[in-house]
């Protein structure tokens, strides 16, 4: 009995976390008397009404807070989409027209370090990138754009950046360290993913060593094919790389604008695009979400196909949405089929769909979900381990199993509990605008170019 209450004890006081860090003062005294309750007794004495205010509460804030945000960005939303929509790195794919001897894997990803790998012996070799220019590129600022001599003296291979122009798409899920989990049928937030760290470096390396306003472009080019294959990686984590390799080539535009003298011939990567990719790319998931209103479900998801980021977006939000499907499918049915409406307009753009993407049918992700909701949402929660009192988390659930009634309502809050850690973050870049003042100063001060010929 002891160990019972010390596991519920543990289970709802990380759930009970989740609740204050979105909520405060939400529910604060149900929680409290559960806890008391959990842990003078046992955990068959919280009542099921009790726990039934707490999945209430959430419901209410987690639609309350997504509805308000979908409506209020909407618009901003679909302004940055169709800004993003020009460059070609964010073209849709046509999945029918993908043949295998484009994938860029099998060039790839052998090269690559794979985090959280079990099958991968050692680092990839990054193609030869030296690790001291991480540090000094990072150290060196917005000033790393300066530091052409430095550069051009390492005398730097980019050949795997000319290379990469044989390839239209690129696959984490074909011949890789993820390649193996997903056959070992490793749970799927548990897959290795690549360190992508490399390519920021390379980027700043390639454009580095541009001697005149010719070489830029082509540099411009190859840098761009880049971030458009690291964007057929379909992730939420991939999107955010692409973000990161526009604002690099946001500062060398800047550089080589005022002093070098060049003419950016081509659409350069702006402030104003830059920040449209970050918002938009981070939010898409939000906009998938069951609490989104149908006003703004069907002005967003319409025509998804051909918007940047929908395929990362409905994947990243497919799986919290699955999560909470006990609790959707008892209130809200006909939210919880927008999944199904997801994946049958993202089928011939997206490569990955939402559920089935990892060598599991739907039917078995979801019942995985079902059975582990519990364990999962624990251990999300600030990584708040059972293993910390002596516990397994196979125990933890089979206990959770055990408890009848309660082991439904547990799952509806353990599922909506982990739905809702990570809902309100979706719209932080518009909620709090990136200030870009000390970036303008900066470009400001650089020194304009003296010399005519610097510019050909």
């Amino acid at each position: 009995m002891l160990k019972k209450s010390i596991v519920a004890f543990v289970a709802l006081a990380a759930i009970g976390y989740s609740v204050f860090r979105f909520a405060p003062g939400f529910a604060a005294k149900t929680i409290a008397a559960i806890m008391t309750s959990v842990t003078t007794n046992s955990f068959s004495k919280v009542s099921d009404e009790e726990l039934g205010k707490l999945i209430a509460g959430y419901e209410q804030k987690v639609f309350q807070e997504n509805t308000k945000d979908s409506i209020q960005y909407l618009e901003q939303f679909k302004s940055d989409l169709s800004l993003l929509s020009k460059l070609d790195v964010f073209r849709p794919l046509t999945v029918s027209q993908l043949p295998v001897e484009k994938d860029a894997s099998t060039y790839l990803n052998p090269h690559l370090t794979w985090e959280g790998s079990k099958s991968q012996p050692a680092p990839g070799d990054e193609f030869g990138l030296p690790k001291e220019w991480k540090e000094k590129l990072k150290g060196w600022h917005w000033d790393w754009v300066k530091h052409h001599d430095e550069a051009v003296a390492g005398k730097f291979n980019f050949q795997f950046l000319k290379d990469l122009s044989k390839y239209e798409y690129w696959a984490l899920d074909k011949h890789s360290p993820m390649a193996d989990a997903i056959e070992a049928k490793v749970q799927w937030h548990l897959l290795p993913i690549p360190n992508y760290s490399l390519f920021q470096t390379w980027a700043k390396l390639r454009f580095l060593t541009v001697n005149n306003q010719t070489e830029a472009l082509v540099a411009v080019n190859e840098v761009r094919h880049l971030m458009r294959l690291i964007y057929t990686n379909e992730s939420l984590v991939s999107n955010m790389v692409v973000v990161a390799l526009l604002g690099i080539e946001m500062q060398i535009t800047d550089y080589w604008r005022v002093a070098k003298g060049y003419r950016i011939e081509w659409q350069p990567t702006t402030p104003e695009l830059r920040t449209a990719a970050k918002r938009a790319l981070y939010a898409w998931p939000a906009f998938f979400d069951f609490s989104t209103p149908e006003e703004v479900w069907t002005a967003t998801f319409s025509n998804s196909s051909s918007l940047p980021g929908a395929c990362a977006g409905a994947k990243e939000k497919s799986f919290s949405n699955s999560i909470a499907r006990a609790f959707l499918l008892e209130h809200y049915p006909e939210r919880f089929k927008r999944l199904d409406l997801a994946t049958a307009t993202l089928k011939d753009s997206c490569r990955m769909t939402p559920l089935a993407f990892q060598g599991q049918t739907k039917e078995e992700m979801l019942k995985w979900i079902d059975d582990n909701v519990v364990s999962i949402t624990i251990s999300q929660e600030e990584k708040l381990a059972l293993s910390s009192v002596g516990i397994s988390e196979k125990l933890d659930r089979r206990f959770f199993e055990a408890t009848g009634t309660k082991a439904a309502l547990m799952r509806k809050f353990a599922g909506l509990g982990f739905h809702a850690i990570a809902v309100p973050s979706f719209f932080k870049a518009y909620k709090e605008p990136e200030d870009m003042s000390k970036y303008a100063a900066h470009v400001k001060e650089l020194t304009p170019v003296r010399d005519p010929a610097q510019k050909r």
